[in-house]
């Protein structure tokens, strides 16, 4: 079942991410999980979101120096064709879990989205031992951005 409500607070909050996005120069992190876990303590949950789609488009993408050579219009394409798949996912999850991100606290989420880290380090450490590894890393980055959405969706709506 797919509660409408959630769907569009996700909208709103995934335009603003995509806003900032158009406005901000990124620079490209050696190592994204860091710079997410500076971004969790500081709290700056945008920053999270654009930076999860930035990792894994580059992971999709397989290359950063590919992505470098993107033109701007096909940076934002691309920015929003991963946000779909977000939220898609988001969706079914949501569905499974009957929204159980609606009691969790801000720290919490915190808590989950660090698991993710840890887990997508872990598997950096060991990339050539596990199966679908590209797979796997952008599916724990998708699971950071929409946490981080849910983040914002509930500081704007306590």
């Amino acid at each position: 079942m797919r509660n409408n409500k959630t769907s569009m607070q996700y909208d709103v909050i995934s335009n603003e991410c995509r806003t900032h996005f158009l406005k901000k120069k990124f620079l490209i992190p050696k190592k994204f999980c860091n710079y997410i876990l500076i971004q969790i303590d500081q709290n700056n949950w945008i920053e999270i979101v654009n930076y999860s789609v930035l990792a894994g488009i580059m992971i999709q993408q397989k290359k950063i120096d590919s992505m470098l050579s993107f033109s701007a219009t096909i940076i934002i394409d691309v920015y929003d064709q991963y946000i779909k798949k977000a939220k898609s996912l988001m969706e079914k999850k949501n569905s499974d879990y009957e929204e159980a991100w609606k009691y969790m606290s801000i720290s919490s989420i915190k808590d989950l989205i660090m698991q993710k880290i840890f887990r997508i380090q872990g598997m950096e450490k060991r990339f050539d031992e596990v199966e679908n590894y590209a797979y796997k890393v952008q599916d724990n980055y998708i699971d950071i951005l929409n946490y981080a959405i849910f983040a914002l969706i509930k500081m704007k709506n306590p």
